[in-house]
């Protein structure tokens, strides 16, 4: 191996982006007659139906039916003619192929025993391949962070790399993370629907959650850890440190096309908590970022905008998870006004706590609370926001920020 003018994460970038002039090349020697099988089968364990737990959000097993069914649970089936029906699922994902898997940890909490589970998606249940809580060796794994203290469960999703390689090849890995984002963001808002508060942990021994979970690391990998809190417990009071850098890879040899994926997931894997975080879970810092954008000569146009109508507990919002739907057919006539714009906007940044969404969600202690912010999956201040605009009703065409 030898120095390299880029870090393997950029050399990554630079080889797996679009280009105008590739970017519709079909992908050769794919038989598209026989796509991965986007599930995965445990033919030993003892299995727990959820189905008939998705009622009312009051009981253990109801509420976590609730939390995975929102998350990543089947809400359509489109027929195909020569493979099994297409499962579309919550949280949307690249080429219907569904890399990620959701695993639960269970420290014995209520109804559910102490163990690991996987999340059946194909028949809503849980399947507990492992006995036991494992809460110390998660702990050990994810450096102490003081997030997982007297969690009752934990989530943590993994991605089966090849389910999504078998199309996009090295660019997968770019999809499995896309993928995942649409997950997590899933699980944030089904975790305030069903009175949990989740923190999520992006920096973990990655070596050691695969190990806890049984995973073959050659073929997949844990991506990130999700710790629930009951939300009627005392709230930490602040958002947690969630994700650790790896350390950069100059030194590497020369990977041809098929082989990057696997390399950069094996590269950027973390093993020790650097030594600049060795209190994990801490109160993460404020970033005090420059506007660089925020030009005086620039037309200002106000977004702000009516709180958001979450339905009574979140019902309408629960109904919206479950109804999402991907397309390709567009309108191009059409026009939508600027109140919808800025309701996009409120919705993605969220400047609201999530308790409302809650069933319990007018209870004192959840009132008392209500000046904590939801824990941040991500520092919101280290986002840039542009909107290009084509036809928004009283907004002049253009780029915006």
């Amino acid at each position: 191996m030898t120095k390299q003018k880029f870090s393997i994460a950029k050399l990554y970038h630079e080889r797996t982006k679009y280009d105008p002039e590739t970017i519709n090349q079909r992908v050769p020697d794919i038989d598209w007659e026989r796509p991965p099988v986007p599930f995965k089968d445990y033919p030993i364990g003892t299995r727990i139906d959820l189905k008939p737990h998705i009622g009312d959000r009051q009981t253990v097993l109801s509420r976590l039916s609730h939390l995975l069914y929102c998350t990543y649970g089947v809400t359509a089936r489109i027929p195909q003619i020569a493979q099994q029906d297409l499962l579309l699922r919550a949280a949307p994902s690249a080429g219907g192929l569904y890399p990620a898997e959701l695993y639960l940890l269970s420290s014995g909490a209520g109804d559910l025993p102490p163990g690991r589970y996987n999340y059946q998606v194909r028949d809503h249940s849980l399947v507990r391949f492992w006995e036991n809580d494992s809460a110390e060796e998660l702990e050990a794994a994810c450096f102490g962070h003081r997030a997982l203290q007297d969690a009752p469960f934990v989530i943590v999703t993994t991605a089966v790399f090849f389910r999504s390689s078998w199309r996009y090849q090295d660019r997968a890995y770019r999809r499995i993370h896309l993928d995942t984002g649409h997950l997590l963001g899933n699980l944030e808002l089904a975790a305030a629907l069903t009175d949990y508060r989740p923190y999520l942990m992006a920096g973990f021994d990655d070596g050691a959650v695969n190990e806890l979970l049984y995973l073959n690391p050659e073929e997949e990998g844990a991506i990130a850890v999700v710790a629930l809190q009951d939300r009627q417990s005392q709230p930490l009071k602040a958002p947690l440190m969630t994700a650790l850098a790896s350390d950069a890879d100059w030194d590497y040899p020369e990977l041809p096309d098929g082989s990057l994926l696997g390399y950069l997931h094996q590269a950027s894997a973390i093993e020790t908590a650097p030594e600049s975080s060795s209190e994990l879970g801490s109160e993460s810092g404020s970033y005090d970022i420059e506007d660089k954008y925020n030009f005086p000569f620039c037309t200002k146009v106000s977004t702000a905008s009516s709180p958001l109508d979450w339905g009574e507990h979140g019902r309408g919002l629960e109904a919206t998870l479950l109804q999402r739907r991907s397309t390709r057919a567009y309108d191009g006539g059409a026009e939508i006004e600027l109140e919808q714009v800025k309701a996009l906007l409120n919705f993605a940044y969220q400047p609201q706590p999530l308790e409302q969404l809650s069933p319990q969600g007018s209870s004192a202690a959840l009132s008392e609370a209500a000046s904590w912010e939801q824990p941040d999956f991500c520092d919101r201040s280290l986002i840039q926001t542009f909107i290009a605009t084509t036809a928004v009703a009283g907004l002049e065409d253009g780029c915006y920020y």
